[in-house]
């Protein structure tokens, strides 16, 4: 077996910067300057967002992106989400229940404003 010389011999001088430096710049010299034909490392392939989303997914991420609801956790997605079906719920049941009556209301006493009795055209 043969044995393998180390990398530092008692006869080669110890190297500094300036002689490492030294066969780089060489090199350097050797070739010439091709600045316009020096390879950039560029990607070969571009991302571009899909033509087509869905309105469903495109409204979702309208939501997320406005309200910054896309910043929070789960669970405060869901206490949020929560919060806010109620507040819709009790508005839903604010407006059934009570705007019927209170249009019927108005609608009497412009009546009454108009032709100076509730019950309209027939007085």
């Amino acid at each position: 077996m043969a044995r393998k010389k180390s990398q530092t011999s008692p006869q080669s001088p110890p190297t500094t910067a300036s002689t490492a430096i030294q066969p780089q710049q060489q090199q350097q010299q050797q070739q010439p300057a091709q600045p316009n034909q020096q390879k950039l490392n560029r990607p070969t392939q571009v991302f571009k967002p899909p033509k087509k989303i869905s309105f469903f997914k495109r409204s979702i991420i309208w939501y997320e992106s406005s309200f910054a609801i896309s910043m929070l956790e789960p669970w405060e997605k869901i206490l949020l989400h929560t919060f806010a079906l109620a507040l819709v719920f009790l508005l839903y049941f604010g407006v059934s229940r009570y705007l019927p009556g209170h249009l019927r209301r108005i609608a009497e006493r412009v009546t009454f404003y108009i032709y100076g009795s509730e019950s309209g055209l027939q007085g």
